[in-house]
């Protein structure tokens, strides 16, 4: 019985750290870290593991402007720091 308790409390304990570990991910995120040293968007893939947790969506629109000029429109969603919603 004993065996057991401890298997769940070292289960719960690894929730409660998991827990902890992602709200600090979003407390402590810094979204100028998806953009390069010029302002363009980064691919997700090069974001390190504690920005790609904090956003929580991205949607990139491109579409032509004219006969040459393409535009490129970048929407970039974070989870809420406070209510762990996206925004």
């Amino acid at each position: 019985m004993a065996e057991i308790q401890g298997k769940g409390a070292l289960k719960a304990e690894a929730t409660v750290d998991r827990v902890l570990k992602e709200l600090s991910r979003v407390g402590f995120s810094d979204l100028c870290r998806v953009f390069d040293a010029n302002g363009r968007l980064l691919r997700p893939e090069g974001w390190d593991d504690d920005t790609a947790a904090a956003v929580a969506s991205v949607e990139v629109v491109t579409g032509n402007i004219g006969d040459r000029e393409v535009e490129h429109v970048h929407k970039i969603k974070v989870w809420d720091k406070c209510l762990g919603e996206a925004r």
